[in-house]
């Protein structure tokens, strides 16, 4: 005989009534379908489209300028870009299928935004208009990319106003899809230059991963601007090429990659900044492999947070590193002054001349270069008259620049902070010169501001107005041989053919680089 208790009746009877209950709540709604993702593959009909692999990865693509794709490397083409310019660039073909909630073709119709991770996009095709959920053979044109990369497709809901328009739905006041918010106010908004103002999906789709080769220094070097590498901001790692330690100095070294130390290539060499003297690397060594961020220091390309490896034998890293040379040498320097045009004060197209030079000189930053003919400065002067660590304006910031555009002037603020001395080469253009490891030859040896030259070349004479000041007579250089630096003070918005705040700075490797004439 089976008995119970009267709770364990109650709560069986409570169970069955909330049963009951809840299922009298149940609202059967029908399943709202809407996009969910996009499915992207090679496009049809292109599978000898590579995609590279970890062991056999796609050549780097620079996205260097062109005019045709007889100008870029094998297996790149010339598409147009931004401002009118072309660029080599890895041209992909794609099919993308939207999807829906349920799995299924979605018919989503609207702008989809592509972008490249790691790398850049250039062409006409990075915001791609989508016509029933299916776009085919859509055309994409990547560079800069590096190790395993993929193209992202998302409905960002961002399409770009058109060009010459004066307003788009994000700034016609307009409240175009009618959901209380106007413009920049509405969610749908991504900026005044949005053209769309409609609610935003995100959903995404991602290619098959493409491989994608590390850059050669000259693909970080590389550039069309005077101050800012292609690859700025990334991390990179250089693991191939002919790379020889050409200078080390108190906070890190130049290498040169070999390889392309020939006229019609250059960009070959760089700084890799250590923070202090590298221990155990020395000028000749040979690397096998070199990694870091690449950053814009005032103008000089450098990579930063570095990390390397150095030659020697039986070391198992440099095992089958490509283009490694255990006998090569250190190359002679570049002779650049012949390659110059004289820089006339006098000259209307003064700014013209500055921009071709830099432009040239360029090409050879952080190689070894050599300047012949130097006349040294005659006149330093100390511009911080009040002695306040900064150039004020009025008096102060009118000495800097007088003698910023005097041929042989050195302020003395930077020949203290960065052991640095004016000079013009040949007649051409104003450079300078650091003392670093060669500072056998001072132009200027005094221990403060209005001490003696203890060289007894130099007198000091103070300005009428008050600014210290040391005469020197004529020097002139043979030569003077070293790492060039580039300097570049100008703004982001600057006109790079218009800064007068740009100089090139020499970084001498021992005393034999610095050649002083015999005096008359």
């Amino acid at each position: 005989m089976t008995t119970s208790s009267p709770a364990g009746g109650c709560v069986r009877a409570l169970l069955v009534a909330c049963l009951a209950a809840t299922a009298g709540c149940v609202d059967d709604k029908p399943f709202a379908n809407d996009l969910f993702a996009f499915e992207v593959r090679l496009a049809a009909g292109t599978e000898e489209q590579p995609l590279g692999s970890a062991e056999a990865p796609l050549a780097f693509a620079n996205g260097g300028a062109c005019t045709t794709d007889a100008d870029c490397p094998e297996a790149l083409t010339c598409v147009p870009g931004a401002a009118g310019a072309s660029f080599c660039a890895l041209s992909m073909r794609f099919d993308i299928q939207a999807i829906g909630r349920d799995g299924l073709p979605f018919p989503y119709r609207g702008p989809l935004h592509v972008r490249s991770t790691p790398g850049e996009l250039t062409g006409t095709d990075q915001v791609l208009l989508m016509e029933d959920g299916r776009l085919e053979g859509a055309a994409v044109q990547l560079i800069r990319a590096i190790g395993p990369t993929h193209v992202w497709f998302e409905a960002d809901g961002f399409l770009p106003r058109p060009p010459g328009a004066d307003y788009g739905q994000c700034s016609d006041g307009i409240d175009n899809d009618r959901n209380g918010f106007v413009d920049l106010a509405d969610p749908g908004c991504a900026g005044a230059d949005d053209d769309l103002e409609a609610p935003v999906n995100l959903a995404t789709g991602v290619s098959p991963t493409l491989w994608f080769d590390n850059p050669r220094i000259r693909d970080i070097q590389q550039t069309e601007s005077l101050r800012t590498s292609p690859l700025v901001g990334q991390q990179v790692q250089v693991t191939a090429g002919n790379l020889v330690v050409t200078n080390v100095i108190a906070n890190g070294f130049y290498v040169v990659d070999l390889d392309d130390n020939v006229p019609e290539r250059l960009f070959n060499a760089i700084f890799v900044f250590t923070f202090s003297k590298p221990q155990g690397l020395f000028f000749g060594d040979k690397l096998c492999g070199l990694s870091g961020a690449v950053e814009e220091h005032v103008g000089q390309t450098q990579l930063v947070f570095p990390s390397f490896q150095a030659y020697y034998p039986g070391n198992p890293a440099c095992a089958d590193f490509p283009g490694l040379d255990p006998k090569a040498k250190v190359p002679g320097p570049w002779d650049v002054t012949p390659l110059l045009t004289a820089e006339v004060a006098q000259a209307s197209n003064l700014d013209e001349v500055v921009y071709q030079n830099s432009r040239l000189l360029e090409r050879f930053e952080s190689n070894l270069v050599t300047f012949s003919d130097v006349a040294v400065s005659t006149r330093f002067i100390a511009c911080d008259r009040n002695d306040n660590g900064r150039i004020d304006l009025g008096a102060e910031r009118d000495c800097r620049d007088a003698c910023q555009d005097e041929e042989l002037c050195s302020d003395l603020e930077g020949y203290f902070e960065f052991t640095q001395y004016a000079g013009v080469t040949a007649g051409k253009k104003k450079i300078y010169g650091s003392l670093g490891l060669a500072d056998e030859f001072k132009p200027l040896d005094i221990r403060s501001v209005g001490g003696p030259d203890e060289s007894g070349r130099c007198v000091y004479a103070p300005t009428d107005d008050g600014f210290a000041q040391y005469l020197c007579p004529p020097t002139t250089l043979t030569s003077i041989t070293g790492s060039l630096r580039h300097i570049y003070l100008c703004g982001e918005d600057s006109d790079e053919a218009r800064c007068n705040l740009q100089f090139w700075v020499i970084d001498p490797r021992f005393d034999g680089d610095v050649v002083v004439a015999p005096t008359p």
